[in-house]
């Protein structure tokens, strides 16, 4: 983010919208999600698949939609509990990779 925003110059302001969508709807590693699908429940259609017309697009049942949001938001919490292991799992991969780097000193007092 810091990157595109120091490229965009002084209209990072315009580019600042189009940087965040771009994070709220890539999955992270540690949970394997995307931050928009715990907050809303669903995954994003991203507006340029709109303009065109895909398969997801034209398949759309608005009737239908209601009952399989409702389906969405029984299934978050379960989402979320899976998401809160896979990110544990993944800090502890970290933590052991960090600590195998890790060469150990001894201080001694007065020297």
């Amino acid at each position: 983010m810091k990157t595109r925003l120091w490229k965009a110059g002084g209209k990072w302001v315009e580019e600042l919208l189009n940087i965040l969508w771009a994070y709220h709807t890539t999955a992270r590693t540690p949970i394997g999600e995307t931050p928009f699908n715990f907050c809303v429940g669903t995954e994003v259609v991203i507006p340029v698949d709109i303009g065109v017309p895909s398969n997801r697009v034209q398949t759309f049942d608005f009737n239908n939609n209601e009952e399989k949001l409702k389906t969405n938001l029984d299934l978050l919490p379960e989402a979320r509990d899976e998401a809160s292991l896979k990110a544990a799992t993944y800090h502890q991969w970290i933590a052991r990779h960090y600590n195998q780097r890790i060469k150990p000193r001894i201080f001694l007092l007065g020297i």
